[in-house]
């Protein structure tokens, strides 16, 4: 009798091994994938045209996903010392940028700092666009979409 639980007892732990074993073997390439796409870096491309004849442009910017057209513009001000000045509306709308390098938006002149993701113009806040490796981000200092 004792030998009959011994064996029961081996063949169950066996069998609950088994399904831990073979669940964690079917959850675990999920979950590195998962955590490997949240460390992927992106490369992505950027141009700031400060609306008089004074353009800069970044190319194969390194950046840790999630990247936002924000986080984007916020390295390159921090790597080169320009200030930048972003409200967060919150919500859909996001954070929309106010300055970059002392151009401030101008409701006088109806100047403002607009951006474009591939040649399309985006319609919610930088802070909320998510990039993905090889964009184009432009930023603009302009009186409307061009």
């Amino acid at each position: 009798m004792l030998k009959f639980i011994a064996k029961t007892i081996v063949v169950i732990v066996v069998f609950v091994a088994g399904i831990y074993i073979g669940q964690s073997q079917l959850l675990s390439p999920m979950s590195r994938e998962q955590v490997d796409r949240e460390k992927t870096q992106i490369k992505v491309n950027l141009k700031i045209d400060f609306g008089n004849n004074d353009k800069k442009s970044f190319y194969d910017v390194p950046l840790n996903q999630p990247a936002t057209a924000l986080s984007l513009l916020q390295k390159a001000t921090a790597v080169n010392n320009w200030p930048l000045s972003h409200k967060d509306y919150g919500g859909d709308l996001g954070s929309m940028v106010e300055a970059i390098n002392d151009v401030k938006n101008d409701p006088g002149t109806g100047l403002y700092w607009q951006y474009w993701v591939n040649g399309q113009y985006a319609k919610i806040g930088a802070s909320n666009y998510h990039l993905m490796d090889q964009d184009l981000v432009e930023w603009k200092y302009t009186t409307g979409q061009l």
